[in-house]
């Protein structure tokens, strides 16, 4: 289901928004970006929350405090001290999937701040 999703939200951050994809599915000790991708000059990590439901709402309410703090925590590990000389953007791409079909997909733009 997670792989579905992410593969949907590529599709959309690419052809919708013309972004350019710079890397999936990265790993550290710390955990696991999804999409890292380009808006211009903008460098964003990408959260992708995928459930089987026809809204988004039980998706996106999943990025709690807690997996917040945790996409800081890995975003660190990846900018290394990169960060302060670029812009950099934590989105969270919410995926809803029913019966098979893509219902609902919810974009939403510095949803963690850094």
């Amino acid at each position: 289901m997670g792989r579905t999703g992410e593969d949907a939200a590529v599709q959309y951050l690419q052809r919708s928004l013309g972004w350019s994809i710079v890397d999936r599915n990265w790993r550290c000790q710390a955990g696991e970006l999804d999409i890292i991708a380009r808006d211009g000059m903008t460098l964003v990590l990408v959260e992708v929350r995928t459930r089987w439901s026809s809204t988004c709402d039980e998706a996106l309410a999943s990025v709690d405090e807690r997996k917040q703090h945790q996409l800081r925590r890995v975003a660190g590990w990846y900018l290394g001290g990169a960060a302060e000389s670029m812009d950099v953007r934590i989105d969270v791409v919410g995926v809803a999937w029913r019966d098979g079909v893509l219902q609902d997909l919810v974009h939403v733009r510095s949803a963690c701040l850094m």
